[in-house]
């Protein structure tokens, strides 16, 4: 019988990671990968050695990293593909601006049948995306609660109706400020930040992300060209997917030898809050053309219990028609349920970001899924994620 040959190793792998949206820089990101590598180890017993962050030019920070898995060693030039810069420039810190600004754009797409496609994509994301303003409305509620009694009594102990007038508008105030900064910590703001900014970009008022994903593309190119390696991963996490697969539609068109190592990874992918936009037909447009070239194999890890993400959507539900043939993305199941004992489990359950945010991060036990290993063992990507459960679209 003939022997079946091994998968060949991965000795060099070029990360090109695309973080959501979101304010904290590299800093944070290496931060966050060198801590959970550490952890993970404990499962995949691999030695990690995460390099010093550096800053190489506009578009990216990086770091190397040193691993040996089971005896097989890979060098990895880890990556950070900056466009934090765009998110703090479109991140509302105050939150009586954020929702003067922000609760029309909401009320616009609540009213133009937006949410009601959101909702057949995925309850758990159309949840997730009536949350902010759902916190709104109760604190609100609260607030005139709060303020009418306290003006009544003011007014019914004797101190006339200017008092009563000053004390209810104190205490709602009082009240709505402390639940506006309960939404803050409980991700209802960032929730509405990320709604806001997808919609202004499908709207085509994000000029410097539409130029910053072109250069992008060329610095991927240029790498490669300059320090070819062995598997080049484009890793886009959250709204960060997006972004990578306008990367990856404009590397399709690249036909040379520098694009047949590169692959897309998305984590926990958010598309259809873009592709549902009426007027994001320019993004809809790249996304069809990567489908229709096939130039780069797309793989979407998705967490089912992940309240703000998608999974398994055709790409006919992506881009509004059919794509004949297709057979991208590959879908991988990573089951969190499995990464944590059921105490564990039971917390987090809860923390919408927290959830969203697993697939950069450690497990509690052995898992199917491991981050580290996709991107720092020497196993290929498809061969690293086999072990988690594999679909593709067109099943």
């Amino acid at each position: 019988m003939s022997q079946k040959s091994p998968m060949p190793r991965v000795k060099t792998r070029r990360v090109h990671y695309f973080s959501g949206f979101d304010p904290r820089g590299a800093a944070f990101y290496h931060r966050l990968y060198r801590e959970e590598a550490q952890k993970q180890s404990a499962h995949n017993k691999a030695r990690l050695v995460v390099g010093s962050r550096q800053r190489r030019n506009d578009l990216v920070s990086a770091w190397e990293v040193s691993s040996e898995f089971d005896g097989e060693r890979t060098c990895i030039d880890y990556q950070f593909m900056h466009w934090d810069d765009l998110a703090r420039a479109n991140w509302q810190r105050s939150p009586w601006l954020l929702w003067a600004g922000g609760l029309g754009p909401w009320l616009k797409l609540f009213t133009c049948g937006y949410w009601v496609r959101i909702r057949s994509a995925s309850k758990s994301a159309s949840l997730s995306g009536a949350f902010p303003a759902a916190l709104f409305f109760v604190f609100l509620f609260m607030a005139l609660i709060a303020g009418a009694v306290a003006g009544y009594l003011a007014f019914f102990v004797g101190l006339g109706v200017w008092a009563g007038l000053i004390f209810g508008g104190v205490m709602l105030a009082f009240v709505l400020t402390s639940g506006l900064a309960a939404s803050e910590k409980l991700g209802g703001h960032w929730i509405l930040r990320t709604i806001l900014f997808v919609n202004s970009w499908g709207l085509g008022n994000q000029p410097q992300l539409e130029r910053r994903c072109v250069e992008f593309a060329r610095h991927v190119i240029e790498e490669q060209r300059r320090k070819p390696v062995d598997e080049v991963l484009l890793v886009g996490h959250s709204i960060g997917t997006m972004v990578a697969v306008a990367v990856a539609a404009r590397l399709s068109g690249e036909i040379n030898r520098e694009c047949d190592r590169m692959k897309l990874l998305t984590l926990g992918h958010c598309i259809p809050m873009l592709t549902f936009l009426t007027e994001a037909e320019k993004f809809r447009k790249s996304l069809q053309f990567l489908f229709s070239l096939e130039a780069i194999p797309w793989t979407d890890v998705t967490i089912p219990s992940d309240p703000l993400c998608f999974y398994g959507l055709k790409p006919e539900d992506l881009v509004g028609e059919m794509v004949p043939g297709c057979r991208m993305p590959r879908f991988a199941i990573a089951r969190i349920f499995r990464m944590f004992t059921n105490e564990t489990y039971a917390r987090l359950r809860w923390n919408k970001l927290r959830i969203h945010f697993q697939y950069l991060m450690a497990s509690e036990l052995p898992a199917d899924y491991d981050f580290f290993l996709t991107t720092a063992g020497p196993m290929s990507l498809d061969e690293s994620l086999s072990r988690c459960e594999i679909k593709s679209s067109h099943e």
